[in-house]
């Protein structure tokens, strides 16, 4: 805010050489009731600037959620149109995959006939083994009748041979007879005792590839389980993923329906954004226009002290003049001595205290004001009961020494270190600022005081300029309520 012209552009004069001797003192308990209206205007225009600083600050509260609102809203239509590519892009890929399913089903459909076709061969040449094996056991039953007849022919031909061999000259033919009779029955008996050997070792043969046989038709008929189980699987599976598929296709639907919704709905949102901008625009408007009537309503304080009135404050404007002048003489004499350089009592060179919250600084001059101010500024606190606080801030509003009981350390409570740590800090709101930049030889402004802890309080704030050899350095302010 624009320091007040008026207020800035007023000449250096005492009240006493303010009120003209002459004066009736009617006119001056009209200036008197000029100023008291001036100055419970300047309260009012101070209350319902509080007033539009909180709605102001309800307001940017507002803007604040109404654009994230509309932040998020965009954000929601940008994730709805990738849910819905997604979910087309899903359904896609759900189709293909479906495809792939259905070809691998086949494939297995067709492995599992080649391998039940194989079991079921493999089950038949079980079967078939068997009967391989009753066969080779009849064979065996037969061959041994025969080496039976063969062991009975040959008894017979040696009994031949004996009654021959008796017959004497007449059984000689008989004789060769059963000598051969003899030797067929023993070469069938060893055909016989051969073909068992054999028959033997074939039964040991087809028993082993019977029981092999068994055991691949049953892996035959597990494998076929499994492809039925994974015939199943794959049927599901396809199942599946056409439910998928058209899940996807209806998320995508539902989607782009979603996000014309909310295409239809951000307008309504940027409109509810523009007017709020608008709103708040008109609020800062309207809090300008009551910082100029505050002001004019100082200003005419001012005209009304040069007319003679302001008398109810009269104690306060001339203790501040009076105190202004010994920080200014207390000044000229320290840098006259030595004490302190011009260079740092004008420093605006501040350095932050770490960790301090609120934020305190130091300057060059920070610890020179400790010494001196307090015996200054301590005694006006008995001057009336509503004084508040009295203190001196440099051009920029620094306030480097305050009354002690606005000086304690800082604790770790922000809001308590507001209301009690009050020294070092920078006030460069309206009224700090306009007190230590105003020339006029007093300045009497209304605000509300911050104590921490959004707790205001509205007060009056007298200040004087203080000039260091010529040198505008700042200005003390009195604070006092009504």
């Amino acid at each position: 805010m624009a320091l007040s012209q008026t207020a800035l552009a007023q000449p250096a004069l005492s009240l006493q050489q303010t009120v003209p001797p002459s004066a009736p003192l009617a006119a001056r308990g009209e200036m008197d009731g000029v100023a008291l209206t001036a100055t419970q205007l300047g309260r009012d225009i101070v209350e319902i600037g509080g007033a539009l600083d909180r709605v102001d600050a309800e307001a940017d509260a507002q803007i604040a959620a109404l654009r994230q609102m509309r932040a998020q809203v965009a954000q929601l239509r940008d994730s709805t149109g990738a849910m819905g590519r997604d979910a087309a892009t899903l359904a896609e890929t759900s189709d293909q995959a479906r495809g792939v399913v259905q070809d691998s089903i086949a494939l297995l459909q067709a492995s599992a006939g080649r391998s039940r076709t194989i079991s079921e061969w493999v089950a038949g040449l079980a079967g078939r083994m068997e009967g391989v094996g009753e066969e080779l056991d009849n064979l065996g039953a037969s061959n041994q009748q025969i080496a039976e007849i063969a062991r009975q022919v040959r008894m017979l031909a040696i009994n031949a041979k004996i009654e021959a061999a008796r017959a004497g000259v007449y059984g000689l033919g008989f004789g060769v007879v059963a000598e051969e009779i003899g030797r067929l029955a023993n070469n069938t008996a060893a055909a016989a005792e051969a073909i068992t050997g054999n028959l033997g070792s074939l039964r040991d043969q087809i028993g082993g590839m019977r029981g092999e046989s068994a055991g691949v038709a049953q892996e035959a008929g597990a494998v076929l389980t499994e492809a039925d189980k994974t015939d199943r699987a794959l049927g599901d599976m396809a199942d599946s993923v056409r439910r998928s598929a058209e899940a996807a296709a209806g998320i995508a639907a539902r989607s782009e329906a979603q996000s014309g919704v909310v295409e239809a709905f951000l307008p309504a949102f940027e409109r509810i954004d523009t007017a709020a901008g608008e709103t708040a625009a008109r609020i800062a408007t309207a809090h300008a226009s009551t910082n100029s009537l505050l002001d004019r309503s100082e200003a005419l304080v001012q005209q009304t002290a040069r007319l003679g009135g302001v008398t109810a404050e009269t104690l306060f404007i001339e203790t501040a003049r009076a105190t202004a002048a010994e920080i200014a003489t207390l000044f000229e004499a320290a840098i006259a001595r030595g004490e302190i350089p011009a260079a740092d009592l004008f420093s605006d060179d501040y350095r932050p205290i770490p960790g301090s919250d609120p934020a305190q600084v130091r300057t060059a001059f920070t610890a020179f004001t400790d010494r001196h101010l307090p015996a200054l500024q301590e005694p006006v606190l008995d001057l009336d009961p509503r004084v508040i606080f009295c203190a001196a801030v440099d051009r920029n509003g620094y306030l480097p020494t305050h009354n002690r009981k606005f000086s304690h350390p800082q604790g770790d409570d922000p809001v308590w270190n507001a209301t009690h740590c009050r020294n070092r800090r920078i006030f460069d709101d309206r009224v700090g600022l306009k007190a230590g930049r105003s020339a006029a030889p007093f300045l009497l402004q209304v605000y509300r005081r911050d104590m921490g802890g959004g707790n205001f309080v509205v007060m009056k704030d007298v200040s004087a300029p203080i000039t260091v050899n010529g040198r505008h350095w700042g200005g003390l302010r009195i604070a006092y309520g009504f």
